[in-house]
């Protein structure tokens, strides 16, 4: 009678250890599987596909400007030659992060800001280049915001995977 009781009493108890062996063993380091560069690349290049946000950005440099351009209406010898305001130009720069992603066609968004800091306009712009990765592009459109901006801000709003 005392081993059947004593069989019951140890039963739970060996079932715990049991249990307790098998998931330690399952946490080896030597059953996992280690991912080779193979898959490791496609993982980050998936990563980096998926978030382009992240990886693209506007550079704030000495390319960074918008200036007004002006077409010429008339030559003039003897005096100064006429022009005519013909909206501006933007000029910039976008620098791809990205280790493996390229991307393409950037979205660039811009608001135009007032004198009293109030935002005037939105515009998106496409600028249809390849976006090689660790690489930057310059690049130039043309712009007709409203006449009352005095300062812009822009950034990236998009972009495809190439």
């Amino acid at each position: 009678m005392k081993s059947k009781s004593l069989i019951i009493l140890l039963l739970p108890f060996a079932i715990a250890c049991n249990s307790n062996s098998q998931s330690v063993s399952d946490s080896n380091p030597e059953t996992t599987h280690v991912k080779t560069a193979e898959e490791l690349r496609a993982e980050l290049l998936l990563n980096e596909q998926q978030a382009p946000l992240n990886y693209l950005q506007i550079i704030k440099d000495n390319n960074y400007s918008m200036k007004r351009h002006q077409v010429l209406v008339e030559k003039h010898i003897f005096r100064a030659d006429e022009y005519k305001d013909d909206g501006f130009i933007f000029n910039g720069v976008i620098k791809n992060s990205a280790t493996l992603a390229s991307f393409k066609d950037a979205i660039v968004h811009v608001k135009y800001v007032s004198p009293t800091l109030s935002v005037i306009e939105e515009q998106d712009y496409t600028i249809y280049r390849f976006l090689p990765p660790n690489d930057t592009i310059h690049f130039s459109i043309k712009v007709n915001p409203n006449e009352a901006f005095e300062t812009f801000s822009s950034s990236i709003k998009n972009a495809l995977i190439k």
